[in-house]
């Protein structure tokens, strides 16, 4: 990820991976979104799932920084009359 690309920007946003190894076979990936899931067994493709793994733990926010935005923004529905 670029120093400068935008907040949120990541290749894992709104994904849930799975890196399997197999003891007679090539490792393969799966990834998951809301409403669809990819078998990735391209040897390229797969060699990128750890980085990109560990791309998204570093630009993370911690656990009580992620609980501190969720409680502001549920704060701010709550009072924004705007919203149902």
């Amino acid at each position: 990820m670029r120093a400068d690309a935008p907040a949120g920007s990541n290749p894992l946003l709104d994904t849930a991976v799975t890196l399997m190894h197999f003891a007679d076979a090539p490792p393969a990936g799966c990834t998951e979104a809301a409403y669809s899931g990819q078998l990735v067994e391209d040897a390229g493709l797969v060699e990128q799932f750890p980085s990109a793994c560990d791309l998204a733990r570093t630009s993370s926010l911690s656990p009580e920084a992620s609980s501190s935005l969720v409680g502001s923004a549920a704060k701010g529905r709550a009072t924004d009359a705007r919203l149902p």
